[in-house]
């Protein structure tokens, strides 16, 4: 029995092939910079005190759980233990490069061993009558607000870049106002922007971050200031409200991705490829290949999959009989297919020059009842303002978020 139970371990354990990705490598990194920290306990009963260590173990390439526990006295049994118990959490053997694993030593036994699985979520294991039990817990967090403030230069985009703000931040950022800015028309050198956003650390060591949300948003074009801020209400989830408690999100996008040009416009024109004058139903984009395409509102895809002249091609059905289209795409995000439920601001493919293209870049499309219409002259206003209760509880949330503007 004992053979197999090894020879069971060896195979899931002996042939990895790790990733060199790590989806904690913040928390890693600050653990890291100890390998061994020591803490001292006084054993009530004994009167003894007990010297606890701490090492902290980080997964190389090639390497397994079995790899770095093995020293430490634990055989093929308890590997395998552990490996069960830690499966409804973390599969052992798609662990990545650089993950960590923390053992807390009593002098040369282990006595328990924590595993991080997200940045404030733990699996701590101990061995209880010759078993390993795994217990999941959360850690506790705390929340700081960050305020950045900034001055156009070239793009938005690099400028934001040049303040250290967070990419993920910057991105929601232009996803906010893209519904009713162009940021490769209407921005000019000048041109300013303050952002307030959350960050998160844990409790117990400040180092390890997280960003969390963009809260407010302020973008201030030839003098004239626009204001948005982030309210999760009741009912309507959480969107970008105005001053006046407006929604600011539009139904569609006038550009559903970031850092690109306009290269053609709607309306008739000499066709590239074939020659002569025809409608060109959408407008086209200039881009990197490979530059992330957005859904530009919610709804369920139709397509997915090749479109002849329009190569690779995703056409998204939205309410009240509207439609987009996304064509030449070089490829499709993971889950991209018919019948699919996609949110506004979602990455759906990634631009490319398929089918009868002359150069890389996205032609998109929006169809009303079956009709073609000009993307840039969609109207965007929306009628929908908080009131009563919700509109009192977002005067409140303004407040807060003001006295990080003084």
């Amino acid at each position: 029995m004992k053979k197999i139970l090894i020879l069971s371990c060896l195979f899931l354990f002996g042939c990895p092939t790790v990733k060199k990705d790590c989806n904690f490598n913040e928390h890693n990194q600050v653990l890291a910079q100890a390998s061994e920290t020591k803490k001292h306990k006084i054993d009530s009963v004994n009167s003894k005190t007990i010297v606890e260590s701490q090492k902290v173990l980080k997964l190389k390439q090639g390497e397994t759980l079995a790899h770095l526990l093995k020293p430490y006295g634990l055989n093929a049994v308890d590997i395998l233990d552990i490996s069960n118990k830690l499966n409804p959490y973390i599969s052992v053997n798609k662990m990545k490069v650089g993950h960590n694993i923390n053992l807390i030593m009593d002098g040369n036994n282990i006595k328990r061993i924590k595993i991080p699985i997200a940045f404030n979520q733990e699996i701590t294991l101990n061995k209880i009558n010759n078993n390993w039990q795994a217990q999941k817990s959360n850690l506790e967090t705390e929340t700081q607000y960050k305020v950045i403030v900034g001055r156009i230069e070239g793009s938005f985009y690099q400028s934001a870049l040049d303040t250290h703000a967070p990419l993920s931040v910057i991105n929601r950022f232009m996803l906010a106002y893209s519904h009713n800015v162009d940021f490769q028309r209407t921005i000019r050198r000048g041109d300013r922007f303050r952002l307030i956003y959350t960050e998160k650390f844990l409790k117990d060591d400040s180092k390890i971050k997280q960003v969390d949300k963009l809260k407010y948003a302020e973008l201030t074009l030839s003098n004239k200031t626009t204001r948005l801020y982030r309210f999760e209400s009741t009912d309507k989830g959480d969107y970008f409200y105005d001053n006046e408690g407006k929604l600011a999100n539009s139904f569609l996008l006038r550009t559903p991705l970031e850092g690109a040009r306009l290269s053609s416009h709607f309306g008739k024109r000499k066709h590239p490829v074939l020659g002569y004058t025809r409608i060109h139903k959408g407008i086209d984009f200039g881009a990197p290949k490979g530059t992330p395409i957005l859904a530009a509102g919610n709804g369920i895809i139709e397509k997915s999959g090749w479109g002849g002249s329009f190569g690779n091609l995703i056409r998204i059905k939205h309410k009240n009989g509207y439609q987009s289209l996304y064509a030449h795409l070089n490829g499709f995000a993971k889950g991209i297919k018919k019948g699919v439920k996609v949110k506004q601001g979602q990455i759906i493919g990634y631009l490319g020059n398929t089918g009868l293209s002359q150069a890389r870049h996205l032609h998109y499309e929006i169809h009303k009842n079956g009709r073609a219409i000009d993307p840039l002259k969609l109207k965007q206003a929306s009628s929908i303002k908080l009131k009563g209760k919700q509109l009192i509880a977002f005067e409140k949330y303004k407040k807060k978020i003001n006295q990080h503007l003084i």
